[in-house]
C-alpha cells in the first residue's frame, strides 16, 4: 500500500514544481513515465522509486542511462509483460512504436534490459489491453465490465488493463476514432497506480498541451492539422471517467501542477503537494 504516489509525466507543468518534490522527496513514492527518465534525474536531480512505460521505445533512453552509468540505485523497473516476447505479440496489444522502425529495435531493448538488471530492481507487471480484449480475448467479463459504469470487473482482474475506453482503431483521423486518442495518463499511468495500490495520487507533467520539461516538442495526437474542434476534450473525459470511478478503485486522485500549466485542473481537483 501506497499512501502518497507522485507521478511524473513529461509535461512541461513539472519544472516549476522541481523544488517542491525535491524538498518533500521524503513523503512521497515517485513512479516516473516513459521520458521522463532519465530526464528527471539528468535534468531535475529527482530520482524515482518506480519507472514504467506503456511503449516500449519510451524505455530506451533511460535504459541507455542506466548502461552508461553502471551504478546500482533503488529505483523499481515496472515492465509491462506484453514487452517481454516478440514484435508479434506486441502488436496484438499496442498500435505503433519507433522501436519498430528502428534496425534490431526490439533485439535492443531485450539487451538493454538484460544489462539493467544489474543495477535496478526489474517487476514484471501483467497486462493486457483493451486493442487484444477486443481483437482477441474470450473472457467475456473483461469485453463487457471494464467500461463505463460497469467498470468493476478491470479492478479485480489479474492483469493491469492498459486503455479506458473499446478498442475502436489504431489510426488518428480527426476526431473519427478515439482509442488513439486517450492519453497515457487514463491509459497506463492511473492502471499502473491501482497496481501499486496507492491511496493518493498526484499527477504532473499530463498537461494535454505545450512542450515537454526536457524538449521543445510540442506534438500530441489531439492537436493535429486534421482536427478542428475542441479534440482535448476527448481525453480529458476518458481522465474524468477515472475520477467518476473513484468507489471502485479507492484512489483520490489530483492534479498537483499549476493550474495554468496543465488541463487537468479542467477534471481534477488540483492539489499540491
Amino acid at each position: 500500500m501506497i499512501d502518497k504516489l507522485l507521478v511524473m509525466g513529461p509535461g512541461h507543468s513539472v519544472t516549476a514544481q522541481a523544488d517542491l518534490i525535491r524538498e518533500k522527496r521524503d513523503e512521497y513514492k515517485i513512479l516516473a513515465f516513459q521520458r521522463t527518465y532519465p530526464h528527471c534525474k539528468t535534468l531535475l536531480d529527482i530520482e524515482p522509486d518506480y519507472w514504467t512505460a506503456s511503449d516500449p521505445y519510451g524505455f530506451i533512453e533511460g535504459l541507455q542511462y542506466i548502461e552508461n552509468e553502471k551504478i546500482k540505485k533503488q529505483t523499481t523497473i515496472l515492465f509491462p509483460s506484453i514487452f517481454e516476447k516478440d514484435e508479434i505479440n506486441y502488436k496484438k496489444y499496442c498500435g505503433s512504436t519507433p522501436l519498430l522502425r528502428q534496425p534490431n529495435g526490439w533485439k535492443s531493448l531485450q539487451s538493454l534490459l538484460a544489462e539493467a538488471l544489474k543495477y535496478r530492481d526489474v517487476k514484471t507487471v501483467p497486462t493486457t489491453s483493451t486493442k487484444f480484449i477486443r481483437m482477441f480475448s474470450t473472457n467475456k467479463d473483461l469485453q463487457n465490465n471494464i467500461f463505463g459504469t460497469d467498470a468493476y470487473y478491470r479492478f479485480m482482474h489479474n492483469e493491469v488493463v492498459l486503455g479506458s475506453i473499446p478498442f475502436d482503431s489504431e489510426s488518428v483521423i480527426g476526431t473519427k476514432y478515439h482509442w488513439g486518442l486517450e492519453n497515457k495518463l487514463s491509459s497506463a499511468v492511473l492502471p499502473i497506480s491501482y497496481f501499486l495500490k496507492a491511496r493518493e495520487v498526484y499527477v504532473m507533467g499530463f498537461d494535454l498541451f505545450g512542450p515537454r520539461f526536457y524538449s521543445a516538442d510540442t506534438r500530441h495526437p489531439w492537436n493535429d492539422e486534421s482536427q478542428i474542434d475542441d479534440v482535448a476534450k476527448i481525453p480529458l473525459d476518458i481522465i474524468s471517467t477515472w475520477r467518476d470511478w473513484k468507489d471502485i478503485h479507492g484512489m483520490n486522485i489530483y492534479s498537483a501542477s499549476n493550474e495554468d500549466e496543465t488541463l487537468l485542473s479542467k477534471v481534477l481537483e488540483t492539489k499540491k503537494i
